[in-house]
């Protein structure tokens, strides 16, 4: 094999792993309490693991031993690139119209029914089918608190709209040709629907920005548990209740009271500084 043909596969896989991977400094919330990064969308990941096994059988050892050491110079540990995990049309429908909503108290009604669910008798060997269950719908009450506080908040007042629009990185990237400009402004409105459509609100890495520069309202400092539990969740839904290592995830009433006091407590503090802001 000739040089040229070795350097186009090593491409072809740097471009493959690049699409995949990125250094958890991008996106991945370090805590320093917690001892390192909080792997809410999975990993760490090895260079050299990812590479064999995607292309171990196609392309010579050699040349992915090359490319993995070069990557693990880069990062000894990699984090999957995160993607949105919702459709479209589950937020799109929601943000067609902006009436009042409760949201505060449809938290708490949510967690009222977690509560209760929690309480009742049944078989021992559904326990842990059920406390899995719960667990995430303590993470799913927090989410869809964060979108409907933001969203009734923001998109109905133009200026905080506006702000939202100019400290966005997603809007800051974007380049308008003059032609466009008016056709751009005119459609503001669904870019910024899309734009929050897209948002997965668990991942509060991406979120807590947001709400500090559109609505200067600060989250907690110290939401190292609530961090775990973003990632449990992750390996309840997304891994049938497994860790990266294939470790069966263990979920207990105890775990399941222990979210709902810690995610309580920061949803309280950031709907009184919402309506104080």
């Amino acid at each position: 094999m000739d040089e040229m043909m070795q350097e186009a596969l090593i491409e072809k896989m740097r471009k493959w792993f690049h699409q995949h991977f990125e250094d958890p400094a991008q996106n991945t919330p370090y805590m320093t309490s917690e001892g390192g990064y909080i792997w809410v969308h999975g990993g760490p990941y090895d260079a050299r693991e990812e590479l064999q096994g995607a292309f171990g059988r196609e392309i010579p050892e050699a040349l992915i031993n090359e490319l993995a050491d070069e990557l693990t110079q880069q990062c000894l540990e990699w984090a999957p690139v995160a993607v949105p995990e919702y459709d479209d049309e589950y937020y799109s429908d929601r943000f067609q119209e902006y009436e009042y909503i409760d949201v505060s108290g449809n938290f708490r009604k949510a967690i009222k029914n977690v509560e209760t669910l929690l309480n009742i008798e049944i078989d021992m060997s559904a326990q842990q089918h059920l406390h899995r269950m719960l667990f995430v719908s303590v993470i799913t009450a927090m989410e869809t608190y964060l979108s409907d506080a933001f969203v009734n908040t923001v998109m109905p007042e133009q200026d905080l709209l506006r702000k939202l629009v100019e400290t966005s990185p997603e809007f800051k990237k974007k380049t308008i040709a003059l032609s466009e400009l008016f056709n751009s402004m005119e459609n503001i409105r669904e870019e910024v629907k899309r734009y929050l459509s897209e948002i997965s609100w668990h991942h509060l890495q991406r979120i807590t920005p947001m709400y500090k520069a559109t609505l200067n309202v600060d989250f907690p400092k110290d939401l190292g548990e609530v961090y775990k539990a973003i990632r449990t969740r992750h390996d309840i839904v997304h891994r049938n209740g497994k860790t990266i290592e294939n470790e069966e995830v263990k979920v207990g009433a105890g775990e399941v009271a222990g979210l709902i006091i810690a995610v309580s407590e920061f949803i309280a503090q950031v709907d009184g500084n919402l309506h104080n802001f």
